[in-house]
């Protein structure tokens, strides 16, 4: 993982129209998650992190995030053969008792390569798939991209 200088990012639109944007950090190598979480907060993000899909659930049901960056590859402390791509499931289903949210811009963020059937399944749901290691400039990018530029799912 490459981490950028703090200072070669272009602050986020998102987190400097306001309260900062929340986006939901969802990684079980320690050093990646925090260095990552680091980097997003230096440009204006403010972060939740999770490790496992059990904590990335449980985020899910207590915030609304305007965006999420998700590994696939994730510890299943229930043993259920859960992943990333159900955390993804689970941030573009509409929860009963809250109100409907804006869809948050969504980033699979892997090291392993997908199934073409998994690619066909997180673009179906809006996300972006990015692969380790990458530049977090590069990820902010991608988080803060609009929907015509050349980073749009």
């Amino acid at each position: 993982m490459h981490l950028s200088h703090f200072d070669d990012c272009v602050r986020s639109p998102l987190a400097t129209a306001g309260a900062p944007a929340t986006v939901l950090l969802v990684e079980d190598e320690r050093a990646v998650r925090v260095s990552l979480a680091r980097y997003l907060q230096s440009v204006g993000y403010h972060v939740v992190q999770a490790f496992d899909v059990d904590q990335a659930i449980a985020a899910t049901e207590r915030h609304d995030f305007a965006a999420a960056v998700l590994d696939v590859g994730l510890p299943d402390p229930a043993g259920l053969g859960r992943s990333g791509l159900d955390v993804l499931t689970r941030m573009c289903s509409r929860r009963p008792g809250r109100p409907p949210t804006p869809t948050p811009t969504l980033i699979v963020f892997t090291g392993y390569a997908l199934t073409p059937e998994q690619q066909a399944f997180v673009r179906s749901h809006g996300a972006r798939i990015m692969t380790k290691p990458t530049e977090y400039r590069v990820l902010v990018d991608h988080l803060n991209a609009r929907p015509d530029s050349p980073y749009a799912a």
